[in-house]
């Protein structure tokens, strides 16, 4: 029988105490080169828009956003986009008139 104390022994968990493993997120560097006037909008991953600008002429915009980004050109001709440092080939872009919606996913 148990004294008041207590002899019984609770097993301890091995993991208590330790720290969730959280899941690498991989974010993607994109510069936007504008060499017409023309308006960009992005969204990362969770949905939070991270830019809603016009960019001028002979200007460049650069963001940091957890892929997949989704992206608005108003003027697609107008401009050039590097993704990571590496130009992005923008006839893979969803074309409507000189309008452009891309989607950058984390393998590009």
């Amino acid at each position: 029988m148990p004294s008041a104390a207590g002899d019984l022994k609770v097993a301890e968990d091995s993991t208590a105490g330790e720290p969730p493993v959280a899941e690498a997120v991989t974010t993607k560097q994109l510069t936007f080169r504008f060499n017409s006037e023309s308006w960009v909008e992005a969204y990362d991953a969770r949905g939070t828009r991270l830019i809603y600008e016009m960019g001028m002429a002979g200007s460049q915009l650069t963001l940091t956003g957890e892929p997949p980004m989704e992206i608005f050109l108003g003027f697609v001709d107008g401009v050039e986009i590097l993704v990571d440092g590496e130009p992005f080939a923008l006839q893979n872009a969803r074309r409507r008139g000189n309008t452009a919606q891309i989607t950058i996913e984390r393998d590009q």
